[in-house]
């Protein structure tokens, strides 16, 4: 007799956001690169959410980044993104690429970046993965569609070096809108007989993080992530990392929506060459009685492949 709206940010969620940050937003430099200059990046992540729920979201993500050397007043940082995301019958693949012009004669040490991406989405509802309690009622609908439409995302990233080289503290801030473009698309039944729709949704993020160094290899990071989608509540993730040395690091977080995170990982130099470094992330986010029950912890594996090209 009733029905009620509940909202939610449609793009997905990532504990080691650091790894995500081409599809975060376009205009953002990859940290390893301020850290170490590894102005290559190929990176992997792979995120199971809320365990202990049937149908909950499945994400993986592969970024790839590099950053130009021309030795000019303009740089470039230009990558490309793939995304699948599977929440039960709803799906959502896509494919992007993304152009920042990096304001800086030496972008090591800071830069103004502004950046864009554009992409194609596809989108998809198989009504097969859902378990009727009557298959055969008449009213059961048999939607199983799939729509394709374009996809744009803008940013603007700051960085930089307090203190020159030899500076100890790094800060960063971002800015972005990775999905602009608002609509309703209409997905009609085979039969024709019934139309569903999906409404997409503008996403405003806010990035920002702060590195102090106690000495070349040993240093601290603190970070955040804030969310907001028309409809929603605003989403904070806060978090720190401590690195003892280059070989290691590992962090906890908060998020005020009653999440705790926590996550460790390594750094193997050398492994694909002088100037090459792999790293394995591992992350665990656990909710405790966020809507009134427990919806399960959330797993995310995150592997990249870095090197200093230059």
């Amino acid at each position: 007799a009733f029905t009620t709206g509940l909202g939610a940010q449609q793009l997905p969620l990532f504990a080691q956001y650091r790894n995500a940050s081409g599809l975060i937003n376009p205009a953002s430099l990859n940290s390893e690169y301020f850290l170490y200059e590894y102005d290559l990046n190929v990176n992997v992540s792979y995120r199971s959410q809320w365990q202990s729920q049937p149908e909950t979201p499945r994400t993986l993500q592969v970024t790839g980044e590099y950053i130009t050397n021309f030795g000019g007043a303009v740089e470039l940082v230009t990558g490309g993104s793939l995304l699948r995301d599977q929440t039960g019958p709803l799906g959502l693949s896509g494919g992007y690429l993304r152009l920042g012009a990096v304001l800086s004669e030496d972008p090591y040490y800071g830069a103004l970046v502004v950046g864009f991406s554009a992409g194609l989405v596809q989108y998809r509802f198989d009504a097969t993965e859902i378990l009727w309690f009557d298959p055969n009622d008449p009213d059961v609908t048999q939607l199983n569609e799939s729509l394709s439409r374009p996809d744009l995302g803008v940013g603007i990233y700051y960085h930089k070096r307090l203190g020159g080289r030899r500076g100890r503290n790094n800060i960063y801030l971002g800015i972005s809108l990775p999905q602009i473009l608002n609509a309703r698309y209409e997905l009609s039944v085979a039969d024709q007989s019934r139309t569903a729709f999906l409404d997409r949704r503008r996403h405003y993020y806010l990035t920002g993080g702060w590195y102090h160094f106690f000495n070349q290899d040993t240093f601290m990071e603190l970070s955040t992530w804030a969310k907001y989608v028309d409809g929603a509540p605003l989403n904070i993730d806060l978090n720190a990392r401590l690195h003892p040395g280059r070989a290691f690091w590992f962090g906890l977080g908060y998020n005020p929506n009653t999440l705790v995170h926590a996550e460790a990982g390594v750094n193997v130099e050398g492994m694909f060459g002088i100037d090459s470094n792999l790293q394995i992330g591992f992350a665990f986010d656990q909710n405790f009685k966020a809507l009134g029950y427990d919806v399960g912890s959330s797993l995310e594996f995150t592997m990249a492949v870095q090197f200093a090209t230059r």
